[in-house]
């Protein structure tokens, strides 16, 4: 089977779509529900070791210091004129001085300082609160994945009727991830496990690090099987997932088993063009990638500005020329809270068009294939 559109012209229909949505008309209610979508869709993207101060100059400078103290100290308790009686004390004295008391600095400050033992309590509390909004999370985004291909092919911000409709769906996808982020978690802890047994054995943990040519090929060929290949097949396949296993599910309606299948079949019917795809979308993602670079540097740059002019000149007239800091605070605070949500806005608005030009490029995609899928027409 062979595409009924070259992917130049799906790129170009991608394009045109992505403008009409968001810009024929420009309307700004729908540009924050689409934002709102897309960031809970996950479609926005694309997720402290304490230094420690060794004192050994200090110590140096204090025996520098003190050693000198001590041979003054015991030159001036042993005059030649002068009687036993008269010279005890002074010996006494400078015993007192010079070697009690420097040795008694000396093993404090050569104490290390214990850190504070961690708080087991404090850590099981927050993995599972880690837990428990990693597994939320995904049970929202399963559901805004549906709503935001929704929102793509009928053009609309909707979410509330949408959330409703895909609601078996949504829970479907979402069980689905589950065992899938569970069975890649289990599969990371076993292969790093055996990885550092392997490396334990091979000799690449010993002192410090120092691989030889031999053990370090050997690990690093280690890593390459039981980690990079998988970890790359994962990344494929959840383009799969994200592309086309979630729109099937949408239009049949089907469990993502059934919708797994199918895009399977797809795939195993259209290697040559899903290649392409994948290929064609990593080139496209590394040019967008450094499109959004820039235009958030000139977003970043604008924001310094605007801050500079919002904040500088309350802070020079009130601080600086009246020195009534309250005033500066007070405007500070009530500037600075929507100065801020119209940054996070902005920046999330730099990303919109990208995430509305993929997800209509995949749709693009699967109608040009000759399945009876056609979510978007080629006309």
């Amino acid at each position: 089977m062979m595409r009924e559109a070259k992917m130049s012209s799906l790129i170009r229909k991608s394009i045109d779509r992505a403008e009409l949505i968001l810009f024929r008309p420009f309307d700004l209610k729908k540009w924050l529900a689409f934002i709102l979508i897309a960031a809970l869709a996950g479609a926005l993207g694309g997720g402290n070791g304490a230094s420690t101060r060794l004192p050994n100059q200090e110590k140096q400078e204090e025996t520098q210091i003190e050693v000198p103290a001590e041979t003054q100290n015991e030159n001036i308790s042993t005059p030649p004129a002068v009687s036993e009686e008269a010279s005890q004390p002074a010996t006494m004295e400078a015993v007192s001085e010079s070697s009690v008391e420097p040795t008694t600095d000396i093993v404090d400050e050569t104490k290390p300082e214990e850190p504070p033992a961690p708080n087991p309590v404090f850590i099981a509390i927050m993995v599972v609160l880690g837990l428990a909004l990693s597994i939320l999370f995904t049970w929202i985004s399963s559901r805004f994945r549906f709503i935001w291909l929704n929102s793509i092919l009928q053009n609309t911000g909707a979410i509330r009727e949408p959330f409703r409709r895909f609601r078996n769906e949504g829970n479907n996808l979402f069980k689905a991830l589950l065992v899938i982020l569970g069975c890649t978690l289990l599969y990371a802890a076993v292969v790093l496990g055996l990885m550092f047994l392997v490396g334990q054995i091979i000799g690449v943990f010993k002192e410090g690090f120092a691989w030889d040519f031999g053990s370090g090929l050997v690990f690093t060929l280690i890593s390459i099987l039981f980690l990079g290949i998988p970890g790359i097949l994962l990344a494929i396949a959840f383009v799969g997932i994200e592309d086309f296993v979630i729109t099937i599910m949408a239009l049949e309606p089907s469990t993502f088993r059934d919708a797994w299948k199918s895009f399977w079949g797809l795939f195993a019917q259209n290697k040559k063009d899903f290649w392409i795809y994948l290929f064609v979308k990593i080139g496209l993602g590394i040019v967008t990638t450094l499109l959004q670079l820039m235009l958030l540097v000139g977003w970043a740059l604008l924001a310094l500005v605007t801050g500079a002019i919002v904040f500088g000149i309350p802070y020079y007239i009130f601080s600086v020329l009246l020195k009534i800091n309250v005033i500066f605070w007070i405007i500070a605070v009530l500037a600075g809270i929507p100065f801020l949500i119209v940054f996070i806005l902005l920046m999330a608005a730099t990303n919109l068009p990208f995430a509305v030009f993929f997800r209509n490029f995949s749709l693009y995609f699967l109608s040009s294939l000759k399945t009876k899928y056609t979510p978007l027409p080629l006309e």
